[in-house]
């Protein structure tokens, strides 16, 4: 997760999760504790896919939902949520799922 201050530059970048290679569970509380303490006044969430395929599983959509929830809830918005990956070519892949409607 990318910390973001008030006037949108980062603070740094916290772990609120780890994964294996077919999936990562993430607390909704683990984020926002680490949100807060690090004084984020709004959140970026990252992951990436070991296939290299970037497109957001049902779970990566179920679980963003929840975070934007709690964002709002908060008043720490959660600005996007983007999933990276390598292609079969080495080239680096990224999907936003703000700048594709699903946040």
């Amino acid at each position: 997760m990318i910390l973001i201050n008030a006037r949108m530059h980062i603070l740094g970048h916290r772990e609120v999760g780890r994964g294996s290679s077919t999936s990562c569970p993430m607390d909704v509380k683990e984020v926002f504790r680490a949100a807060l303490m690090g004084g984020a006044c709004a959140i970026i969430l990252c992951h990436n896919h070991p296939s290299g395929s970037v497109g957001p599983s049902g779970e990566d959509l179920t679980v963003t939902e929840r975070v934007r929830v709690a964002a709002d809830l908060l008043g720490i918005p959660l600005i996007d949520h983007i999933i990276v990956g390598v292609g079969n070519d080495g080239q680096v892949l990224h999907h936003s799922m703000k700048e594709h409607g699903q946040l």
